[in-house]
């Protein structure tokens, strides 16, 4: 599948305008070391008081709780639906908040256009552990926290043949993708400003695979937020066919390959990107769409792999076992002004300081020009 001369020249003028903002460190590992991800809204509606049961529950969930423990990348606040003056939202739980009976919805980060709910259900203990966590989110996070350069996520659409198929051209591109790919040559520089906490001869390539079920109880979660990373993915005629996606950094997924478009070329294309040096190292200028984990980055990350503890299965080769540098922001204070999916790219909501104007000029360039490659290259994703 032959990218067009557009999306070509597109790309080029990507490079071309984020010059003073690239760096040679490859774009997993710089995004694992320094994007945090952005953080997802959960509101508890409520009809009066809390029970002391939902108290200690919504205590659970702060982001800092009584013993000091991480819970996710995620804020939190309630609603109680009694209040006259609360715009309340439309739906039809509503009629199901009473008193004792609280309700909680998740939505995904106000980082562009209107948020995208991801979960609705009763204010419960289950409930709670079903949104922060699941089995294919662990299994993602432990192998992003071993080194890994991307997981894909197959999201399966119930056709076994079709979903066994994507599942094999994914193996089969991976592996000869993890056996072929260089890495880029790190720079000096970027090593001198701290922007690789590792001997670059410590970096590896590695790729892997989960699939999960369309009907997965446990997942229905994850795969709400896997689908909302762009505007489309929930579409029938999406939804019948078998979608992939990869994660990478903190839990970040980029663009999706939807059916046909599950190909050795767009699989090539995606694994390149990730493993070449990153062209702009601000996080809201490159593509992708953060998921919610209780993973604490800035603590695990740079951790010994022994003591992580992790599991140790995987779909293709294990892969090396990497010590990871922390961010340099607090999940507080580190987060930036936009989210993206795979085709749109939206400007920064905060102006830099008047003597950063021409860095502004270059990046908004920039962004358009991804913002137009993105559109282009979406045909070649969607082989229906």
């Amino acid at each position: 599948m032959r990218k067009s001369l557009t999306t070509l020249l597109c790309l080029a003028l990507v490079v071309s305008t984020t010059t003073l903002l690239a760096c040679s460190i490859p774009v997993f590992r710089y995004a694992v070391e320094h994007w945090n991800p952005d953080l997802f809204t959960l509101t508890v509606y409520h009809n009066g008081e809390l029970t002391e049961a939902q108290q200690a529950l919504l205590q659970r969930l702060q982001p800092d709780d009584l013993d000091g423990k991480f819970v996710g990348n995620l804020q939190v606040r309630t609603v109680d639906v009694t209040a006259s003056e609360i715009e309340l939202p439309q739906g039809d739980w509503l009629a199901e908040v009473k008193p004792g009976v609280a309700w909680l919805v998740a939505h995904t980060p106000a980082k562009k256009g209107p948020p995208s709910q991801v979960f609705s259900g009763e204010f419960t203990t289950d409930n709670v552990n079903q949104l922060l966590e699941s089995p294919a989110r662990k299994t993602v996070t432990e192998r992003l926290l071993r080194g890994e350069s991307a997981v894909w996520v197959l999201l399966e659409c119930g056709d076994k043949e079709k979903d066994d198929a994507a599942a094999k051209t994914l193996t089969d591109e991976l592996a000869r993708m993890q056996a072929t790919l260089k890495l880029p040559e790190i720079e000096e520089k970027d090593l001198e400003d701290g922007l690789l906490s590792l001997d670059p001869t410590e970096l590896k390539i590695a790729f892997s695979l989960v699939r999960i079920p369309k009907d997965d109880p446990a997942e229905q979660a994850f795969i709400a937020m896997l689908r909302t990373t762009e505007p489309d993915l929930n579409e029938p005629e999406i939804v019948s066919q078998p979608t992939a996606l990869p994660l990478f950094g903190r839990g970040r997924s980029l663009w999706a390959l939807v059916g046909a478009g599950i190909a050795a070329d767009t699989i090539e294309d995606t694994c390149r990107f990730l493993t070449g040096g990153c062209q702009c190292t601000v996080k809201v200028q490159n593509p992708g769409v953060d998921m919610l984990t209780t993973v604490d980055w800035n603590l695990l990350v740079g951790a010994a792999p022994d003591s992580l503890q992790l599991e140790r299965e995987s779909s293709t080769d294990p892969p090396e076992y990497l010590a990871i540098a922390p961010g340099g922001s607090s999940i507080a204070a580190g987060h930036d002004d936009a989210t993206h999916d795979s085709s749109h790219v939206a400007t920064s909501k905060t102006a830099p300081p008047s003597e950063g104007a021409p860095v502004n000029w270059l990046l908004g360039l920039g962004g358009f020009a991804i913002l137009v490659a993105g559109v282009s290259l979406t045909a070649g994703r969607r082989g229906h």
